[in-house]
């Protein structure tokens, strides 16, 4: 959930709103981004049992051991070195898991899957126009290959 949202709703807890005045507010601010009211009575109580934080309470469960910056880097030589590897061929040869390498890959690496390869998300302005480039060559070509009728 958002900080920010958390923010405003001390801020209305501290000018005694009610939760459904608290969360108008939201849904006017946030639209569809706006926490649910659920959230909104879950925060409340909370200010009201004197918990003056605005920070998520620590979860149980065991932290995630595939993610780490070894197994990040790791991954990003597979990718180097062959960008036709699949996540599940990544995720056998490393011994991680399959949505912890998804994760490396979308989330660490800044990646998608483009057909059948993985590429960076965000092009450089050099491969931009290297890519204009070449699809502007190959579109007059074409164009010369073509009979007029």
């Amino acid at each position: 959930m958002d900080h920010e949202q958390r923010i405003n709703m001390q801020f209305c807890f501290k000018l005694q709103k009610s939760a459904k005045e608290t969360h108008k507010m939201l849904k006017l601010v946030y639209g569809d981004a706006a926490v649910t009211m659920k959230t909104v009575y879950k925060w409340l109580e909370r200010f009201r049992n004197s918990c003056e934080s605005i920070e998520d309470e620590e979860r149980s469960g065991r932290p995630s051991k595939s993610k780490t910056q070894e197994n990040v880097e790791r991954v990003r030589e597979m990718i180097r070195s062959s960008r036709r590897l699949t996540i599940r061929e990544i995720s056998e040869d490393l011994n991680i898991f399959y949505g912890s390498v998804q994760n490396i890959l979308s989330t660490d690496l800044n990646m998608r899957q483009v057909s059948a390869k993985f590429v960076p998300r965000v092009l450089t302005v050099e491969q931009k126009q290297q890519r204009l480039s070449i699809s502007l060559e190959l579109r007059d070509h074409a164009a010369l290959q073509i009979p007029a009728f």
